[in-house]
């Protein structure tokens, strides 16, 4: 059962344009399927502008309604989203500008044409689960000696942040799950099955702010680096000297996951990338939370568990905006569940444990 929705620029329809246009934009067609255009980077702004525009009207028509019911109010909020649309499309097109990782897939479906996951995971019990999704963006970066690095990239048009706490209670495990299901399988992507993880990035295309829009008495370069600034990419990167030197590192990492020195050097002050041995064990332990939550399905525990999001007044949780709030028997509960710097705290124990567990059979 699905609710119906009056057609509307909302949250999800927003992200659904913005995904369609930045895949038709940056890729084209090749013997069936989408691939990277590597000429993206040279496009002016006009052509990204009148390509963006295309894609608009495609959306608009195809999935709108069309001009039907429409109104002037809802046609200036369509043309605002086209603009801000073109300052995303045009922060990406730079960011790839100068990055030697390049998109090799956008939207890939992790389920293979026979219907079965390329990660399939076997339970005790004889279950099997397959693991389903589409990653968004997959990059892979090459290098001299042939090593082949991915990192995936998460479109989020809302504010999320990558939260590495929410880990431990087995919340937002997708990203982890997808690289090592694209580096663990052999597919399309990793057909010799030596791809190896690099990094996992939360691409944010949410709206800009009245702040980061264009002004007269601002020049271009400041207008453009505020808007890099309030839309940094976050996520997670292996400590990796090979990979990182591949990153844009210009504008003082604005467009990267890291801030940049001006000799090319990672700020010790801002994020830091992590050992590789720390991502192999966090990588490990998403795998152990899909057991452990697949196993508590199989046993029938399906009690809903919400999760509350900021404080005070701005406290919310996932219950205030499910479609089936009215017939769950725990929405609203009175403690709902809290991510705090303790969950890191245990979460980095745990992960210490797996580590010197390695260490020891390396041994």
């Amino acid at each position: 059962l699905f609710r119906t929705y009056n057609v509307s620029l909302n949250q999800m329809s927003k992200g659904n344009l913005m995904h369609r246009c930045l895949e038709m934009i940056m890729s084209e067609e090749s013997e069936g399927r989408r691939v990277y255009n590597e000429n993206f980077v040279n496009f002016s702004d006009e052509e990204l502008k009148e390509r963006i525009h295309r894609e608009f009207m495609l959306y608009f028509d195809e999935q709108m309604g069309g001009d039907f019911g429409k109104t002037a109010r809802f046609m200036q909020e369509l043309a605002r989203y086209e603009q801000t649309a073109f300052y995303i499309v045009k922060l990406v097109q730079t960011e790839l500008k100068d990055t030697l990782f390049k998109p090799a897939a956008f939207e890939f479906n992790l389920t293979k044409e026979n219907k079965e996951s390329i990660l399939q995971l076997t339970l005790e019990k004889g279950y099997t689960i397959n693991i389903r999704g589409s990653v968004d963006r997959a990059d892979i970066y090459e290098d001299e000696n042939g090593r082949r690095f991915l990192r995936i990239v998460d479109y989020k048009t809302g504010s999320t942040k990558f939260n590495i706490a929410e880990l431990y209670s087995g919340l937002n495990l997708q990203m982890m799950i997808y690289l090592l299901a694209l580096t663990k399988s052999v597919n399309e992507l990793n057909p010799d099955g030596k791809l190896e993880p690099s990094a996992i990035m939360y691409a944010h295309l949410k709206e800009f702010p009245a702040r980061g829009l264009p002004s007269d008495d601002i020049d271009e370069l400041s207008v453009f680096r505020s808007r890099a600034k309030e839309f940094k990419p976050d996520g997670l990167m292996i400590s990796n000297i090979n990979t990182i030197s591949a990153l844009n590192n210009k504008y003082g990492g604005d467009l990267s996951l890291f801030s940049f020195n001006k000799d090319g050097s990672i700020s010790k002050t801002a994020k830091q990338p992590v050992k590789e041995d720390y991502f192999k064990a966090l990588e490990e332990f998403a795998l152990r939370k899909v057991y452990e939550l697949a196993d508590r399905l199989a046993n029938g525990d399906i009690a809903a568990s919400p999760v509350q999001t900021g404080k005070g007044r701005q406290a919310k949780i996932p219950c205030s905006y499910c479609d089936y709030f009215s017939v769950c028997g725990n929405a609203n509960p009175k403690n709902p569940r809290i991510i705090t710097e303790e969950d890191k705290e245990k979460l980095d124990s745990e992960l210490e444990m797996m580590i010197n567990e390695t260490k020891g059979g390396e041994n």
